[in-house]
């Protein structure tokens, strides 16, 4: 969809989304499903097809979140392997459905002004990337403040930056919420209680009482 608004144009299916990225020659790479290679496509719309493989010699099973490095050819993307309790990233290429490893265990990269960024330790890391080689160089420095991950298994760091190096990250703060009646002109009516998390919800038939997940 135009960022300035309008109706959305169908590029290809997605059922079970795990991320997607838009290269600036106008080739999307993504993934379709849960489990599976990740697929490319063109931006104007089209049949999908394989933008990588899934190795079974080391039981992959997912490739997701993938980020194009400058080049709009190459790219980052999380391998989920069967028997690995952690992800790993490996970089492949539109004109192949080749790949090769990078060394970062556990989180998922971006790549911004010559450096990698990716999570180790709860900490964000920058390391320098040659792109070249498609090699990671020197030594990695932390940027000085944690940043979370929804899920150790998977690898999702929840951060982003871009190229001009402005970064966006969650550093684990609380999820306590507050669930809160607010009356249809939103008026806050009243609270279920501080403090705790919470997730779904379902209002009753008459309106007077609620059953919420925590």
């Amino acid at each position: 969809i135009d960022p300035n608004g309008g109706s959305p144009h169908v590029i290809c299916d997605a059922p079970d989304a795990r991320g997607g990225a838009w290269g600036n020659d106008g080739v999307i790479v993504f993934t379709p499903q849960l489990v599976g290679p990740l697929s490319r496509v063109s931006a104007n719309g089209g049949e999908a097809v394989a933008a990588t493989t899934l190795e079974p010699s080391r039981q992959e099973i997912s490739h997701r979140l993938p980020s194009f490095l400058p080049d709009g050819r190459h790219f980052l993307f999380l391998v989920q392997s069967g028997t690995q309790a952690t992800s790993t990233v490996r970089v492949g290429s539109v004109d192949s459905t080749d790949t090769q490893p990078l060394g970062i265990v556990g989180t998922d990269a971006i790549y911004a002004q010559g450096f990698l960024l990716f999570r180790r330790d709860e900490s964000l890391m920058a390391q320098p990337f040659d792109l070249p080689s498609l090699q990671l160089t020197g030594t990695p420095v932390a940027l000085g403040d944690q940043v979370a991950s929804r899920n150790t298994v998977y690898g999702d760091a929840v951060f982003s930056v871009v190229e001009n190096g402005t970064l966006a990250y969650w550093n684990g703060g609380p999820l306590l919420t507050d669930v809160t009646w607010f009356s249809r002109k939103g008026e806050p009516l009243g609270t279920l209680g501080a403090g705790r998390s919470t997730y779904s919800l379902a209002l009753s038939p008459d309106e007077r009482t609620v059953v919420v997940e925590m």
